[in-house]
């Protein structure tokens, strides 16, 4: 492709989209203009190229970090698994509680213990607790390991950055930064996006010190990135 990058970037002064020409053995990045005057300048692709590896080199997670934090989700889901096995017993008694009661309360209305009224509202009472214990049951399930595949799948992108952003293929650099942001624009000669979830944890963290703390890294994974992973994995 002789122009990789065109269609990516839009010019922040008037919107339009960014061109691309040939001169004096230079490929320039520019915008169309198509709008009227415009004072953007031109942009060496040289340039423009490495402000694009050092966006993507944002989101790498090196090899060692990328090991740690998948042994340390592994870690999270076993003893969330223990803890959630509890739970699910507990309210799978319950469950088998609200039953019986319904059971029991069934007898006393065709025994003519009790009236039809009282029969239905007790009956109402014990279908909603019954209800709400399996929504319980269900948030326990999915908040399982489901989210751990498509984990590991947005930790392999992350570690594949590296050779992205150094590999000699410009179609594939700027698939890869779409996948990572969106808005792209030129202004003042530099690019700028925005990281779209979760690549944006990834882009305004150090993995090495805010991934791997301990008890804090676990809620970080747990409360922000698998947010947004947790309905791809279940």
């Amino acid at each position: 492709m002789k122009y990789p990058f065109i269609g990516l970037m839009r010019c922040v002064e008037c919107g339009c989209m960014i061109t691309a020409e040939a001169q004096k053995g230079h490929v320039y990045y520019r915008c169309t203009k198509k709008r009227g005057p415009c004072s953007q300048k031109f942009l060496r692709e040289e340039a423009l190229l490495d402000q694009l590896r050092k966006a993507i080199l944002k989101v790498y997670i090196g090899d060692e970090t990328s090991k740690k934090i998948v042994e340390r989700w592994e870690a999270f889901i076993k003893e969330s698994s223990k803890a959630s096995s509890s739970q699910s017993y507990q309210i799978e008694d319950q469950l088998k509680a609200c039953d019986e009661k319904i059971e029991r309360l069934l007898d006393l209305y065709i025994a003519r213990e009790i009236g039809p009224e009282e029969y239905q509202r007790k009956k109402a009472k014990l279908l909603a607790d019954k209800q709400t214990f399996k929504e319980k049951l269900g948030e326990i399930e999915k908040g399982g390991g489901g989210w751990l595949e498509p984990a590991k799948a947005f930790l392999t992108t992350c570690n594949n950055a590296y050779f992205v952003a150094w590999q000699e293929n410009p179609p594939a650099q700027k698939a890869f930064l779409k996948n990572l942001g969106s808005n792209f624009v030129l202004k003042d000669r530099t690019l700028s996006f925005s990281y779209v979830s979760p690549f944006h944890l990834v882009a305004k963290s150090d993995p090495i010190k805010n991934w791997l703390p301990g008890q804090d890294s676990l809620h970080f994974i747990q409360g922000k990135l698998t947010k947004v992973l947790v309905n791809t994995g279940n």
